[in-house]
């Protein structure tokens, strides 16, 4: 067993996970799990509390872990790849409308453009000897997720500030990681061209339908009874949430769902909610096919 495998192990047994406000519960949490005091200030560095509070101590403490312990695995095995910052297309291997669609699309005429931050540390295959994109799964987000309870999935924002955010943040807990910004172009004509049944859009936080789906993917349940109809989706737009799972899993019902469940784009009170395009694991052929992969910065 490795050694991030023994620690999260060990994180998975300790019921002293912590999430809200209260800076001393987070700290004392962080400690319980093993966390120096120096590890701990970049995770409560203020200037990130707005992003460190969409999810709990134990959350921060394994992300971050995983991502030192990637770094130190890739020195060792001396396989750093330096990709360029040029357009590639993978190989084979408030929310102010709900009429999302359009609305993000935005820069070039009929082009959607999408951004993530990811940890190259741990996506070690996503580009291959040449520094070009080749195993785009290792994008995917595991499961259980906003819109998937048993899936991995990819999730992209069309807000550049929300990825920026996320990878300022990655880089403050791994400072010798190497995180990148990802942009993917997909033209929208060929979303369109997709049938009806694929595409679920205009999913805004305080419709119900979002509110299941949110409820029971969370909860890391089966799509049933009405939501059945969703599980062969290719790609869903709509609000992104916030919080951890384990409050979803205390909820009695997809009602219990608030505005505090919502992530903003940023933390100031005028903020809009977040948007988020998912990929199904079953899209992933579509993200290959369409999609253009470009590294526009590193953090």
């Amino acid at each position: 067993m490795t050694f991030d495998h023994f620690f999260v192990a060990g994180l998975k047994k300790d019921d002293g996970d912590v999430w809200g406000d209260d800076e001393t519960g987070w700290r004392n949490s962080l400690t319980r799990y093993g966390i120096n005091s120096d590890t701990q200030d970049a995770i409560m560095d203020p200037e990130f509390k707005h992003l460190r509070l969409t999810q709990s101590a134990r959350f921060w403490a394994k992300d971050t872990v995983e991502m030192r312990y990637a770094w130190l695995q890739r020195c060792a095995n001396n396989s750093t790849v330096s990709p360029s910052l040029q357009s590639s297309t993978a190989n084979n291997d408030g929310q102010a409308s709900n009429n999302i669609l359009p609305e993000v699309s935005r820069g070039p005429p009929y082009k959607l453009k999408l951004y993530k931050a990811a940890d190259l540390g741990r996506a070690h295959r996503l580009f291959d000897e040449n520094g070009a994109f080749d195993c785009i799964a290792d994008l995917r987000s595991p499961a259980p997720s906003d819109f998937t309870g048993h899936s991995s999935a990819f999730y992209f924002s069309p807000d550049i500030e929300v990825a920026q955010l996320e990878g300022a943040y990655a880089k403050r807990r791994a400072s010798r990681s190497s995180i990148a910004l990802i942009q993917i172009t997909i033209p929208v004509d060929e979303i369109n061209k997709l049938p009806d049944e694929e595409v679920l859009s205009g999913l805004h936080w305080t419709d119900l339908l979002w509110k299941q789906l949110v409820w029971s993917s969370r909860r890391g349940e089966i799509l049933s009874g009405d939501l059945r109809e969703y599980r062969g989706v290719t790609i869903i737009v709509g609000t992104k949430a916030r919080l951890p799972n384990a409050v979803y899993s205390k909820m009695e019902s997809p009602t219990d769902i608030k505005k505090d469940c919502v992530y903003m784009v940023t933390e100031k009170f005028e903020s809009p909610s977040a948007i988020q395009w998912m990929f199904s694991a079953e899209g992933e052929g579509f993200l290959r096919d369409y999609g253009c992969f470009k590294v526009v910065s590193y953090f």
